[in-house]
Formats: C-alpha cells, sequence, structure tokens
C-alpha cells in the first residue's frame, strides 16, 4: 500500500465519549488521513459500515446500549468469508481475558485509555499496512528520541530568546493570557503614540476575514456608541473582498496613514456587514473624533498575519510611522513567541503524558541490570506495581530460555555505548505467572547525567505476534486462492480448468492425491472428472457415487465432507481401491453455485493420519467455491461456443437458401453444416414424391456405400415412413443389436451404425420429407441437441420449399410469357389481315429491327422489348376507321390528321398495360424525324428513343420496297438511295449508316 492510499483509507471511529472522538480524529487529521467519520452510537455502526464500508474500525469496548463485543458479533455476518476487516479495539480494561476475548471476537488489535497517539498512529499503520507496521515498529523509539531531542532544543531557543525581550515578552514569560497581552500591546500603542486607543486583528485561518483581537477605547466612548445603536458594540470580523480597503492596506505591507474622511468612514463601514449598523457611520465618525488612522500589517517570517490599527484627531507625522512600525513588528514576535510557548508547552505535556501513560514499558537498568526506574505502565503490562521491580534484576521475569540472550544484550550496550539500536524479542513473566513476548529496544546512556542506566523501551507485542501469525495464515490462503483464481481465470477450456483445480489444491493444501468429481443431473450421479496423483489405471477405477449414497454421509447443505480414516468405512464406493492405495483421509467440498450442485473437490491423504487445521478447511473451501465458478465458466463458454456453432450453422444454411435456389447445393451445404454441428457421423434427406406419398432419398453425406441412395419407403414405413406420417422425432438405439428390425437393414449393411434419429420436414403444415442422423457410436441426446436438429430441419424444409415453389413460379412465368407473345402477335396478324395491303409487313420490319438492334449493341434484356414494339408498331391503326385506313387513293388533308394520330393511339391503348409499358418506344415513336418535324410529339434527335430511330429507318424502307394500291414497289437501290438521303434529317445518321451496311442481308417482301 502507497502512502497516498494509506492516507486515503476510511477510518470509523465509535467510542461514546466525545472527548476521545476530538482526540483521535484531531490525530488523523494532523497525520495527513483525510477520510473518517465517527459514532458514539454504536445502534449506527452496521448501517454506516453497509453504506460507508470503511477500511478500518477503531472501537469502544465499554459503551451504553451495545458493547464492543456486540458491534463485532454484529459485524461478522457483513464481513465476507476470509476477508480481512481489521478492528482496533479502545479500552480501559487491562485485564488480558478481555484483551483476549477482544481479539477473539474479530479484533485485530487494540488500545488501552488513554490513547497513546504514535501508538494510535503506529496500529491503524499496522492494521493497514502489514509491511509498514514492522518498519515503524522497529524505529519508534528512534522516533520518540528524535521527537524529545528535537523539543528540547526548541525549549532551549525560546528560553535563550526570551532573555532578550522587552516589558512584552516579560509578560509572555510569566505567562500572561494571550488576550492580555494583547490587550497591553493597545494600550500601551495608544498610549506611545498619543492616540484614543489601538485595534490589534489577525486573519482567519481561511484569509478571508480580519478578526479584531482586542480593541482600546475609553469606557465612555464605547457607552455611547453602543446607546447610538442600541445593541452591545460587535466583535468585528472584517471581510476582505475585492474592493476592501483594508485588503489593499494588508497587501501594500507598509503603515499607512489615511486621512481622507470618506475613506476613514469606509473603514468604518467594513467593521460590518449589516446595512443597518452601516447606517450608523457617520455618527460613530462624529463621536470617535478620528481625523487620521494609522495601519500597519502584521509580518511574520514574510507572511502577512494580521493588523496593528490606531487613530486620532491630528494627522501622524513620518516618525510615528517608523516607531508605530516597529511596535507592529515587535507584536508580530510576540504574536510568534506566544505561539511558540503554546506549542512548547503542548510538547512537554504531551511528551510527560506519553511518559507516564504509555503502553510501552521503560525501565532504566544499572550496569547490573538491575532496575533504578520503572514507568507506571508496568501495571497495565506486567501487572505488578513500579516499587515491586525496583531494585529487582531481570533475572527474575526473563523466561530462562530467553535469559541469556538478555543478559548478553546488556553487557554488549555496557561495553558499546555508541551501538546501534536493535530490538530484540524476550519472554517476560506476568504478574499472574503467565509470559508474554515483549520486543525489547535498549540504549547505553550511562554517560548522561540525567539518566545513568541503560534505558529499555519494552513493549508488549503478544497480541501482535498472535495476530501477526493469524495475518501469516490469511496472507498464505489469500495468496494460494489469488494464484489459484489467476490460473483459473486464464483458462475457460473445461480440462484445463479442471487441471488448474486439481494441480493449485495439492500445492496449496500439500495433498498427495486431489479429485474433482462432477455432478451429472440426469443421471443423479457424481462422477470422477480429473485426478491429479493418482496413476492412471487407478484414477480409471474410481467409482461412480450415486448423489443419494453422497447425501446420505452429508447434506447438501454443509460445503464439507470430513471422513478422518476411509479405512474404518468398509462398505464406501471404492473400498477396496482405498485400501489398496493406502488412502486414509477424505475431505470433500460441495461445488454449489446459486444453489445448483456442480460437483466435489475431494483431498485425500496416504498411509499416516493428517489433522487438517480451520485455516486449511477454509482453504480447500475457497478452492471449492473458485473451481465452482470457474467450471461454469468455462461449460458456459463452451455453450456459448457450441450455440454461436448452431447459429452459423443455420445462418449458412440461410445463405445457401437465399443465395442458391439449385436444391441440391443447399442440401448439401446443409448436410455438411448438420453432420459438423450435431457432431453426427451421416446424414441424408429424403423427400416425399407427393404423386407416390413415398419418401425417396435426394442427397446424404457420410455413408461408406451407396446403398442408402436406394431408400424408397412409403409414409409410416419404417422408422422414417412413421417420423413423416406422426410429424415427430424418432430416435432409435444400439441398432446392431437390433438390426434386422431395421426396415434398410440391407441398405445400411457395413455402415456400423448404433444410434439414429429422423425428424420430418415440415413446412406450412405440409411434410415435405425426412432428415434422417446416424451415430457410429453410443450416444445419449439431451433435449436441446434434438431441439436444434428439428430446427435444422425446419431450415431444409425451407429450403426444399423453396425450390419447389421456384421451380412452380418458373413454369408459370414461362407459359406466362408465352401466352403475352402469342397474344402480342395474334394483334400483328390481325392488323396485317385488317390492312391487306401491308400483309407480312409487321413480319419482315420485326426481323429487320431485331437484326439492326442487336448490331448497334442494345442488350438482350431490352431485345423482348424491341420485338414486342415491332410486332405492335402499327398497333394504333385499330383506332382509325376503315374508310381512311383502306382507301385506295391519296388521303385527303383532314384525312391525314387522323391518320397521323394512330402513334397517340397506341399510346392510349399499350400504356395501361404494365407488362407492355417498355415495348412503347416503337409503336409510340416510330413516326418521330431526326431534325424534329415528325409525330406525334415533334421529338427531336436522341431525344426519340434508339429503337424508335432504328424502326423508323426499318418501316420506310419495307414500304418502299413494297407494292402499294396507289404505287408499284420501289426498286431497291432507289429505297436504298432514298433512306441515305434523309439521314441527318429524317432518319438518325448513326442508324443509317449500320443499315446500309446490313441492307444487303435483310428480307425482300414477296413481289
Amino acid at each position: 500500500m502507497s502512502e497516498e492510499q494509506l492516507k486515503n483509507a476510511k477510518i470509523l471511529i465509535v467510542d461514546d465519549q466525545e472527548s476521545n472522538l476530538a482526540v483521535l480524529e484531531k490525530l488523523l487529521k494532523k497525520q495527513g488521513y483525510g477520510q473518517f467519520k465517527s459514532l458514539t452510537d454504536p445502534r449506527l455502526v452496521i448501517p454506516t459500515f453497509q453504506k460507508w464500508q470503511p477500511d478500518l474500525l477503531l472501537l469502544d469496548l465499554m459503551m451504553p446500549h451495545m458493547d464492543g463485543f456486540a458491534v463485532m458479533q454484529a459485524l461478522k455476518p457483513l464481513i465476507p468469508e476470509g476477508g480481512y476487516f481489521p478492528i482496533l479495539v479502545l479500552t480501559a480494561d487491562i485485564a488480558p481475558e478481555a484483551k483476549r476475548r477482544a481479539l477473539s471476537s474479530g479484533a485485530m488489535d487494540f488500545l488501552t485509555k488513554p490513547f497513546d497517539a504514535a501508538e494510535v498512529i503506529l496500529r491503524i499503520g499496522n492494521l493497514l499496512n502489514t509491511r509498514s507496521l514492522h518498519l515503524q515498529l522497529q524505529n519508534q523509539n528512534v522516533i520518540l528520541e528524535d521527537k524529545v531531542r528535537e523539543r528540547t532544543a526548541e525549549l532551549r531557543e525560546h528560553v535563550d530568546d526570551m532573555a532578550l525581550i522587552n516589558a512584552l515578552n516579560e509578560a509572555v514569560i510569566r505567562g500572561d493570557p494571550f488576550q492580555s497581552i494583547v490587550q497591553l500591546m493597545a494600550q500601551e500603542s495608544g498610549r506611545v503614540l498619543n492616540c484614543r486607543g489601538a485595534a490589534i486583528y489577525l486573519l482567519s485561518a481561511d484569509g478571508k476575514y480580519l478578526e479584531l483581537q482586542s480593541v482600546n477605547l475609553p469606557p465612555a466612548l464605547v457607552s455611547k456608541i453602543e446607546k447610538l445603536i442600541g445593541r452591545d458594540l460587535p466583535l468585528a470580523r472584517i471581510s476582505l473582498k475585492h474592493g476592501s480597503l483594508y485588503r489593499k492596506m494588508l497587501q501594500a505591507g507598509a503603515p499607512q496613514v489615511i486621512n481622507d474622511p470618506a475613506a476613514i468612514q469606509q473603514l468604518m463601514a467594513e467593521f460590518t456587514e449589516s446595512k443597518a449598523l452601516q447606517s450608523f457611520v457617520p455618527a460613530i465618525y462624529s463621536l470617535l473624533g478620528s481625523r487620521s488612522v494609522l495601519a500597519v500589517p502584521l509580518v511574520l517570517k514574510g507572511e502577512t498575519i494580521g493588523l496593528l490599527e490606531t487613530s486620532r484627531s491630528v494627522p501622524f507625522a513620518e516618525s510615528e510611522l517608523e516607531r508605530f512600525g516597529a511596535i507592529a513588528r515587535q507584536l508580530s514576535v510576540t504574536i510568534e513567541r506566544l505561539q511558540t510557548k503554546a506549542a512548547l508547552q503542548n510538547s512537554e505535556e504531551r511528551f510527560r503524558a506519553l511518559i507516564e501513560n504509555a503502553n510501552d514499558l521503560i525501565i532504566v537498568l544499572n550496569p547490573d541490570s538491575s532496575a533504578n526506574y520503572v514507568s507506571p505502565s508496568i501495571g497495565r503490562i506486567l501487572g505488578f506495581k513500579p516499587d515491586e521491580i525496583a531494585g529487582t534484576g531481570i533475572t527474575d521475569f526473563v523466561h530462562p530460555d530467553d535469559l541469556p540472550a538478555a543478559l548478553e544484550a546488556i553487557a554488549i550496550r555496557v561495553q558499546t555505548p555508541g551501538l546501534a539500536e536493535r530490538a530484540s524479542e524476550f519472554r517476560v513473566r506476568h504478574k499472574d505467572g503467565s509470559f508474554r513476548t515483549m520486543e525489547v529496544i535498549g540504549a547505553n546512556l550511562l554517560d548522561n547525567p540525567a539518566v545513568n542506566g541503560i534505558v529499555v523501551n519494552a513493549r508488549d507485542i503478544t497480541e501482535r505476534k498472535w495476530a501477526e501469525e493469524q495475518i501469516h495464515r490469511n496472507a498464505a490462503r489469500a495468496e494460494a486462492l489469488a494464484r489459484t483464481a489467476a490460473r483459473l481465470n486464464a483458462r475457460l477450456d473445461l480440462d484445463a480448468v479442471l487441471d488448474a483445480v486439481c494441480e493449485e489444491t495439492r500445492r496449496a493444501l500439500d495433498v498427495p492425491v486431489v479429485s474433482v468429481y462432477l455432478h451429472d443431473e440426469q443421471a443423479a450421479t457424481l462422477h470422477p472428472a480429473r485426478t491429479a496423483g493418482l496413476p492412471e489405471a487407478a484414477a480409471e477405477r474410481l467409482p461412480v457415487i450415486p448423489r443419494a449414497l453422497y447425501e446420505s454421509f452429508a447434506s447438501t447443505a454443509e460445503s464439507l465432507l470430513i471422513i478422518p480414516d476411509v479405512q474404518a468405512i468398509p462398505n464406501l464406493p471404492g473400498a477396496d481401491l482405498y485400501a489398496e492405495l493406502g488412502v486414509r483421509a477424505h475431505i470433500a467440498a460441495t461445488m454449489f453455485r446459486d444453489h445448483q450442485l456442480i460437483g466435489l473437490l475431494n483431498i485425500n491423504t496416504l498411509g499416516q493420519e493428517r489433522q487438517f487445521s480451520a485455516d486449511e478447511l477454509a482453504l480447500l473451501k475457497g478452492l471449492a467455491a473458485q473451481a465452482a465458478q470457474a467450471i461454469i465458466n468455462a461449460r458456459l463458454l463452451a455453450e456459448t461456443e457450441r450455440r454461436l456453432r448452431n447459429i452459423q450453422s443455420l445462418r449458412a444454411i440461410d445463405q445457401t437458401i437465399s443465395g442458391s435456389l439449385d436444391l441440391r447445393l443447399t442440401l448439401s451445404v446443409a448436410l455438411e453444416q448438420i453432420v459438423n454441428q450435431l457432431n453426427v457421423d451421416a446424414a441424408c434427406v429424403l423427400l416425399l414424391n407427393p404423386y407416390t406419398q413415398t419418401l425417396e432419398y435426394s442427397a446424404g453425406l457420410g455413408f461408406h456405400g451407396k446403398g442408402i441412395e436406394k431408400s424408397r419407403l412409403r409414409l409410416g414405413e419404417g422408422h422414417a415412413g412413421r417420423a413423416a406420417l406422426e410429424q415427430c422425432t424418432v430416435s432409435a438405439h444400439e441398432l446392431q443389436s437390433n438390426f434386422k428390425d431395421f426396415v434398410r437393414a440391407d441398405l445400411l449393411a457395413g455402415e456400423d451404425f448404433d444410434c439414429y434419429h429422423g425428424t420430418p420436414l415440415v413446412t406450412k403444415g405440409q411434410v415435405k420429407g425426412v432428415l434422417e442422423v446416424f451415430l457410429r457410436t453410443h450416444r445419449a441426446s439431451d433435449d436441446e441437441w434434438l431441439n436444434f436438429l428439428e430446427t435444422l430441419a425446419g431450415q431444409v424444409a425451407i429450403a426444399v420449399d423453396n425450390a419447389n415453389l421456384f421451380s412452380n413460379l418458373q413454369h408459370s412465368n414461362v407459359e406466362l410469357v408465352m401466352a403475352y407473345d402469342a397474344t402480342i402477335e395474334g394483334w400483328s396478324r390481325a392488323m396485317d389481315l385488317r390492312d391487306k395491303e401491308t400483309e407480312s409487313h409487321t413480319q419482315r420490319v420485326t426481323a429487320i429491327t431485331m437484326q439492326m438492334a442487336q448490331a448497334m449493341g442494345i442488350g438482350d434484356e431490352q431485345m423482348v422489348h424491341v420485338r414486342r414494339g415491332a410486332l405492335l408498331h402499327d398497333m394504333g391503326k385499330m383506332g382509325i376507321p376503315d374508310a381512311i385506313l383502306l382507301e385506295p387513293g391519296a388521303l385527303t388533308d383532314d384525312e391525314w390528321v387522323i391518320m397521323r394520330q394512330h402513334p397517340q393511339f397506341a399510346f392510349d391503348m399499350l400504356s395501361p398495360v404494365a407488362y407492355l409499358r417498355p415495348a412503347l418506344d416503337i409503336p409510340y415513336g416510330h413516326h418521330e424525324k431526326w431534325d424534329g418535324s415528325g409525330y406525334p410529339r415533334g421529338l427531336k434527335g436522341e431525344q426519340i428513343p434508339l429503337a424508335a430511330r432504328i424502326f423508323a429507318v426499318v418501316d420506310v424502307y419495307d414500304a418502299l420496297t413494297s407494292d402499294r394500291p396507289y404505287r408499284q414497289a420501289w426498286p431497291e437501290e432507289k429505297a436504298i438511295e432514298h433512306i441515305r438521303a434523309g439521314a441527318g434529317s429524317h432518319f438518325d445518321p448513326g442508324v443509317v449508316e449500320v443499315f446500309l451496311q446490313m441492307a444487303d442481308k435483310f428480307p425482300r417482301p414477296a413481289r
């Protein structure tokens, strides 16, 4: 524990005497301890402990309502088993029985009232930091002597200084009270400066206020002021806030004279923060007659500590400033000496109290080892009175076994005055005949006339030695538990955890054999899971213990089962093995966690019997608790990893189902996951043929042969048929013993399967098949395993159903597309039949348009829409009257207006059909022209869809090269030349270029 941690420790003090609390609080605060609480009512200890959780308890034994023993008893349930909560008992009862009772009740140490301040700090440090205790105990006497020498030197310095001071210093020597000296200074200051009076102020501890210590005003004047304000003159406490004149005078650091009436009245107003009193300032100013104020800061060792102030009716001279400054300096020195004297007196009183009331025993020995001085504390420590010891020798009190070493230590110190002090431990006889262990330090002061002897400082460390042994045992147990916890925390594999438990238990308890039994809840047994210290063959022979038998020996509520000698119980399971191995003691620590039996942590001795101490049994219980948690953690990790693998497996199957509609691929992935995650040897899927109502092999994995592929079962036939018919999981074990009863025994010959599980593939209430898994070795399957099997079967069922749905959907889509296309072709033939003169025109232009669209890079997905658009290009003519459409001669202007509406008619007819909407580019736009002069929308350039631009060229070319009632077909060369001439005006030049390159490949109209 670092120094900072030590000082931040939380300390709870409980004592019904507030004076004791004040002493302890002052001591703790002085030593730098920042967190402590004090209670006078012991009934508040428990709630305070629960809420505040202190690190150390200073506890008085004798209190009303509830004594210290009762408090410690009440605290025991709140202190965790194996925990270390230090309790330092405060008692005036010096009887050894009271001390023993306090220590046995839970106290780690005690202090006898009245307190030795150094001892309190030392004991607190001991309990908070054992290492620090040892170092402090070694140096305690050195520290004490250093403090005595330091205080003595200070005293001599102060005595020397007192001979040099003036009348004020003589008052200090006489021991006049501080207020008397301050009053004297105020009087003398006023007198020597011919003032009506003077005031002395000291800074408050926080430096925010000037506090009036003394003011010397004539009584008559004080009476007038009090009559004016209607109350006693208040004791001034001047706030040094920002802007205060008093603050500025202090900061100046030199004498200052204020003659300004307004400033003087502001000083008076700063005497109080009361607005009512401040209203009397002008009147008080008149009464005082102060027309000049002289103020000098009181400076001590470079720091301002206060202010000396006086006033009078006439201004102060410069010479008076220096004189008043000297008085202020003398006052500062006087204050310092008063403070030094008070500190010295406190130190002397404390030193005297330490000597007379110290728990340590101080003895001054003559060179012959006889005692010439014994401190009064011997009565508390050894039961003797000082006069009973004086003149006697140490031979009458030191234990015979320690006497030679004690005499040698005295002789060495007599012969070697400058020998460094070193602590020794001796057993010393108590008046009641018992022996107490004392820590002794001796110093040779024979040359010091005031002492003329060997000063021995002896401390009773009997209880401390016992406490140290207890601490050592607790530390050893804590170290073992911490080491085990660290090792177990680093291992999450169950086998590694069990190995670590066995090894650390053998090491911590030094036993030859350790074993861990784990509880099988289903079988209601405890079975050996790991051993250490036994040959492998012997470990394999350890018996399985029925839980009922274990409970007959020890209740599960008990954490330990102790059998001192297993040889005395002949009917004990494994008795022959124990006798063969020479096992004697057997202790089983029950491993419980959250009221659940985890197992047993067993230790055994071989050969001789061994009695285990309470500390060792407590350690075993602690190791068992750690082992139980580590086993649970390992199991939880294994279970979590297994469930994660299950989720990943389901995810893999889901991804396969989502990413592929290939049933073979899906089943292959699913079977691989099933075999790996369920840890089975083989698996297959039988699908139900809906027409024959038979289960037929579809996919498999892990089989040695191909016989399983011939599986064909009726519903209800065999295990798989029954699983499908009853829609439940069917399991079978020991197949080899009943192999002939297996329906497909001939198909599985040579597979050597022992266990079988079949679960139906059900989705939307319909059976799609059966998932079968096979194991070649026997293994019990728990509910979780079977549930996961059924979950995987559900995924496979979904995959099968999705594949069937997709297959059916594909067939439906193909049939629907064929129906649409047949309808479109029927419409185009109907148009050709209506307009005899354009017969076969639609088929030709469609073929040519498809060739050109492909050449111009239109994708396959768009080609189907190009084809449909070409077939329906004149669909709008269904809205043109026959009289216009079939007119053999030229059309009139009005008729042309109607005829040119047929692209719009096509759009209006086809756009409501979502299926045909992508094909509208040609019917709606094939009469648009590159230069924007076309119809119906007047589109220009690339505003015209590419398919429409291609079709425009093809439509004109086919029309020109076909016979019409009103003209003969043009020669091909003339038609091509017309197309070339229309590039850039009627037609897209790029389309025309492709057309000219392909023109010789196009089909020709029949002549």
